[in-house]
């Protein structure tokens, strides 16, 4: 309702805090989506190994 024009949290951020607050919350936002990816990167070739035996190591990069 307050700010029908925003689409994401970092807009919000920089409305409301500013630019430093903006980029700190950019910068734990990109770190945390890395290691989400990381992990569902690892799930999956966990998953494959459990299934078929083939090596987490070549699951991890047959995977993406």
């Amino acid at each position: 309702k307050k700010a029908p024009n925003m689409h994401t949290f970092l807009e919000m951020v920089d409305v409301r805090w500013g630019k430093q607050a903006h980029l700190t919350f950019l910068f734990f936002g990109i770190c945390t989506n890395l290691i989400v990816t990381g992990m569902l990167l690892q799930g999956g070739a966990a998953t494959v190994n459990a299934l078929s035996g083939m090596d987490i190591v070549a699951g991890n990069f047959l995977i993406p």
